[in-house]
């Protein structure tokens, strides 16, 4: 189904699409209906209707039901195949109770008999645009609700690991450490390191290890499932000047010998860019998109090392940063869920899985402050952008 792009005309009014081959029917029409309020497309042809309805959206369709090169019926499929809400009204001079059947089982709306009746037909119009202002409505509040589900998933799902970490937490924390124990124990009483010793020895060491990291990614799973629950309101929001603080971030990030961290690139502008934060929580956001963008890149295993270019706005407009890598391009199927908790296949620690919801948290952490956290990946490269509220000085 090809998608019905809104808005890419300018929009004064409702939008109807008038179809007919009569030139002084459509100009009437325009000119009638642009009284009443209507913004006005006409096309002569079923074609050049099709060609306009692909390239924009429209809240109505008046069409002729005898126009050459295409039979009514068939316009009238291809319009609803483009966009299935839209409400066609069919017009012709030749009325039969035969072609009005066979209109509405193509998916008409309604059906006029020309001279058409202005009167009738704005009723008709008015209808259909309410109907059409509805159904946007609709598909605004399922979004909304979807949204909603999500958010409250994740914090149900964090609540629920936040009780098992806790209950969870002690008795991992001793076998790791016990284990840890027993490994320096024997190594020290077998008077050699696990390269030296013999198989049995080796065999040991290596249970003793792999079971140590089984251990330690159980703690690491759990620990990443209850952050989601993490409420970042806890930080007192303070007016922070985003140029430097996007300096001090870096500076955390490669005193912490993050990984990556020599690959981003500081853009910050000279103008004084204020926001109100909360310092901590946004470092952490900025922290996990970085991260997503370093696993993204690595997953590709592209010839070019990745750039990841950091840039505080400046200029008019709302204060935001933007972390973008240029060198990078995500599949359709993974944006349409890039703020979903995902299960990764870790192939630096080995074929073994690792929870990844590094972005679900700054999305959280976004809203928390008011922001809007927006990703764009297309050819140009893959782009998050935080958007924060003009401050009230």
């Amino acid at each position: 189904m090809t998608k019905v792009k809104q808005g890419s005309l300018k929009n004064t009014g409702p939008r109807v699409l008038v179809v007919d081959d009569d030139a002084n029917l459509r100009r009437f029409l325009q000119s009638a209906l642009a009284r009443l309020g209507f913004e006005v497309i006409t096309a002569e042809s079923g074609a050049g209707a099709i060609a306009m309805a692909e390239k924009t959206g429209f809240d109505a369709c008046l069409t002729d039901l005898k126009l050459p090169g295409m039979p009514g019926e068939e316009i009238i499929g291809a319009l609803l195949k483009i966009d299935p809400g839209l409400d066609i009204i069919v017009m012709t001079g030749y009325a039969s109770i035969d072609s009005a059947i066979a209109c509405m089982k193509a998916g008409a709306h309604d059906y006029l008999q020309k001279p058409v009746d202005m009167n009738r037909l704005e009723i008709i119009l008015r209808r259909a645009v309410e109907k059409k202002m509805l159904e946007r409505k609709l598909e605004e509040i399922v979004k909304t609700r979807d949204c909603l589900v999500r958010s409250e998933k994740l914090s149900l799902a964090g609540k629920f690991a936040g009780a098992i970490l806790h209950e969870m937490n002690n008795p991992l924390s001793f076998v790791i450490s016990n284990m840890k124990m027993v490994r320096e124990s024997l190594r020290e009483v077998s008077g050699r390191q696990v390269s030296g010793g013999d198989e049995i020895l080796e065999d040991i060491f290596a249970g003793i290890d792999e079971s140590i990291t089984g251990a330690e990614r159980i703690s690491e799973l759990l620990s990443g499932l209850s952050r989601v629950s993490m409420q970042p309101l806890g930080e007192d929001s303070r007016l922070v000047d985003l140029n430097r603080f996007v300096a001090l971030w870096y500076d955390d990030i490669v005193t912490r010998g993050y990984p990556g961290a020599g690959d981003v690139c500081l853009k910050n502008g000279q103008d004084l860019q204020q926001a109100r934060v909360a310092p901590s929580n946004l470092m952490t956001a900025l922290s996990n998109i970085l991260t997503f963008l370093q696993r993204a890149h690595s997953r590709k295993a592209a010839e070019t090392g990745p750039r990841f270019d950091v840039t505080v706005a400046a200029g008019e407009g709302p204060p935001s940063i933007e972390i973008r890598d240029d060198s990078l391009r995500l599949p359709e199927e993974e944006r349409l869920t890039i703020f979903d908790p995902r299960i990764d296949l870790d192939k630096e620690g080995g074929t073994t899985l690792r929870m990844d919801i590094g972005l679900a948290i700054a999305n959280q952490i976004a809203a928390s402050q008011q922001a809007e956290l927006l990703f764009e990946s297309d050819a140009t490269g893959t782009s998050f952008r935080i958007v924060f509220p003009q401050p009230l000085v």
